[in-house]
């Protein structure tokens, strides 16, 4: 077969069950999704077979899948290693019940529409095996070129403020420096985390897969609460660690009001930038968060600490709404999201250095919600800055000719 395919049927409760469902899913457990020629053979000629027209993945699960590679499916691994893949389901991602009745006429329309795809996809020349990078809107590819381009432009503006900023920090000699790390220290309770879910793995504890599997693979059992529990626990532990170690360090549990704020907008945009080389749809991510938290840096703009924390709230919108997303697609409850969680940890599906520019991140919100319930006003016996000479007359006082005397028109007098 010159152009490769692996097309898994997979039938849930079709009865009453809308045509909507019937899916060709192209996810990728890594980035990207598979080439687009095979998404459209497969789904025209299940359209030409059974009548139904398959649904399109949404601009939503684009974007998620992109920012976050998760896929259940079997073609996620095969997408992965290279091999150009799609699912054909009728159930939705998540797939159908374990009960779940099929319908055998529908079984026999769509298994017609994938074989006439494979005998397409034999006659015709070779499948690109390049992964699709792109955002398709209404049929039409939005290039991966175009993506990081326009993220490249979002991220210039914070960019250039925080520039300013440091550069009015450090003529001011303020110790940014030190409240940087200070930041960087918030993300160690949560590497603190991944690296024990980590270890769990590694030691065969959790049995995780080197892959993301469905939900019902591995249930949420009592051995999994127990897991996510002790995760919990080395949690709040590493704060108090944390706690006494920037205390040990001299640095302060209260954050500085006036450096504190650039300090973490400094961490988040390293990470910001880290991003968009790896993936520009991570990238994404942070946008909201880069441009809102520029109003908690600054003491000048900085709301009250509701305000504060609404816009930090707003920052951690997009990550809370991949979350949801993938939680609605696979069914997962909030206990089942951290169990997740913990295994694309221990199954390695996130990486080291997934997990650190995770933690930092993360580090960098709690960093900014501290710094959003810090007073305005720096706390009484705190430090006052000295006042700056001024060196350069200004418009108040005039050095122009006759300042000093000796002009011929003060001769004279």
């Amino acid at each position: 077969m010159r152009g490769p395919i692996d097309a898994a049927i997979a039938l849930g409760d079709v009865a009453g069950r809308p045509a909507g469902k019937l899916l060709v899913l192209p996810y990728s457990d890594g980035f990207g999704s598979s080439p687009l020629q095979l998404q459209r053979t497969v789904a025209d000629a299940i359209t030409r077979e059974t009548g139904l027209q398959p649904g399109a993945p949404t601009v939503i699960g684009q974007l998620a899948h992109l920012a976050f590679p998760f896929a259940v499916g079997e073609q996620g691994v095969l997408e992965q290693r290279g091999l150009p893949a799609v699912l054909v389901q009728v159930s939705g991602e998540r797939g159908p019940a374990a009960a779940a009745p099929v319908s055998a006429e529908r079984l026999e329309g769509v298994g017609r529409g994938v074989l006439g795809a494979v005998d397409a996809l034999d006659s015709a020349p070779d499948l690109a095996s390049r992964a699709e990078t792109g955002l398709l809107l209404q049929r039409k590819a939005v290039p991966a070129w175009a993506l990081r381009l326009l993220s490249a432009m979002l991220l210039l503006g914070p960019l250039l403020l925080a520039a300013d900023g440091l550069a009015r920090l450090r003529r001011r000699r303020m110790p940014v420096g030190r409240w940087t790390l200070w930041t960087l220290s918030c993300a160690l309770p949560f590497l603190g985390c991944a690296l024990f879910a980590s270890l769990l793995g590694w030691l065969g504890i959790l049995g995780a897969p080197p892959v993301p599997v469905l939900p019902g693979a591995m249930p949420l059992d009592l051995s999994a609460v127990t897991a996510v529990l002790a995760v919990g626990a080395v949690f709040a532990l590493a704060w108090l660690v944390w706690g006494m170690l920037v205390r040990r360090a001299r640095w302060g549990v209260r954050p500085d009001p006036e450096v504190a704020g650039l300090s973490m907008l400094l961490v988040l945009l390293g990470v910001g930038l880290i991003a968009w080389v790896a993936n520009p749809f991570t990238a994404l991510l942070l946008l909201p968060a880069l441009h809102l938290w520029l109003l908690v840096a600054s003491p000048e703009l900085r709301p009250g600490r509701t305000g504060s924390l609404a816009l930090i709230a707003l920052g951690l919108a997009p990550l809370a709404l991949l979350i949801a997303f993938y939680a609605h697609q696979l069914g997962l409850g909030p206990g089942e999201v951290a169990w997740t969680g913990m295994l694309l940890l221990a199954g390695g599906h996130v990486g080291f250095g997934g997990a650190l520019l995770w933690s930092i991140a993360f580090g960098c919100a709690v960093a900014a919600a501290m710094v959003a319930l810090a007073p305005l006003v720096p706390p009484a016996g705190g430090r006052v800055d000295e006042e700056i000479e001024i060196t350069i007359r200004g418009p108040l006082s005039y050095a122009g000719p006759g300042s000093l005397g000796g002009t011929e028109s003060a001769l004279r007098r």
